[in-house]
């Protein structure tokens, strides 16, 4: 579950930290481009390949080590603010239906 905090500037989201199971295979199937209309089979083995690397031992992560990942990649432009919105929701949704996180 997401919380919410209040800072300076408004509201800061963080994403649980909780190490889930997440097969390589579902996670490529997450990712796919067909998901997501604005994103292209280059941008989806550039988060491939990141969340894969990202990922602990026993294909374990969480729903920060997914946020970090992509924000990293937003802010080197290998992907779009709107990718990185598209590809979070999509975890965030498995994360919820499969872990309740």
């Amino acid at each position: 579950m997401s919380i919410y905090n209040m800072s300076l500037f408004g509201s800061i989201k963080q994403h649980s930290r909780k190490l889930c199971y997440v097969p390589e295979k579902k996670l490529c199937e997450l990712i796919a481009a067909r998901n997501i209309s604005s994103m292209d089979s280059k941008e989806e083995q550039v988060i491939e390949n990141a969340l894969l690397s990202a990922q602990k031992p026993g294909h374990k992560m969480s729903l920060e080590d997914v946020y970090e990942t992509l924000k990293h990649l937003e802010k080197e432009r290998s992907i779009s603010i709107n990718d990185r919105k598209a590809v979070m929701k999509i975890f965030e949704q498995y994360f919820s239906d499969e872990f309740h996180v």
